[in-house]
């Protein structure tokens, strides 16, 4: 499908060209304080062609989160995380400044 033009969000499917109006809309849309939160408007169902249940589970899909405020919807960006594990067993010897602790320089 990534050939024919459309992004894939699990079972979701659109396509390239809508999704970039919609983060252009999304952006122009932002308003100015350090909340970054958007107001879901209809433009925006209008541009996907679909209903409000349907654009929340796509927005989802894209690291979005949504919430009601003011009885709109409103969404807001929050990036996963990626956790990395660090091995806690790892050989302290098993280093290449271990052969300098070895050398005898004075």
């Amino acid at each position: 499908m990534l050939l024919c033009g459309f992004e894939k969000f699990e079972n979701l499917y659109v396509r390239i060209d809508i999704l970039e109006r919609l983060f252009l809309m999304i952006f122009n849309t932002k308003s100015e304080d350090k909340i970054k939160e958007i107001k879901l408007i209809p433009e925006m169902l209008n541009l996907l062609g679909c209903n409000k249940e349907n654009f929340v589970k796509l927005i989802k899909k894209m690291n979005y989160k949504t919430y009601e405020k003011d009885k709109n919807l409103h969404f807001k960006y929050i990036p996963t995380k990626k956790v990395i594990k660090k091995d806690i067993r790892k050989n302290i010897n098993d280093n290449p400044f271990n052969v300098l602790s070895q050398l005898n320089l004075k």
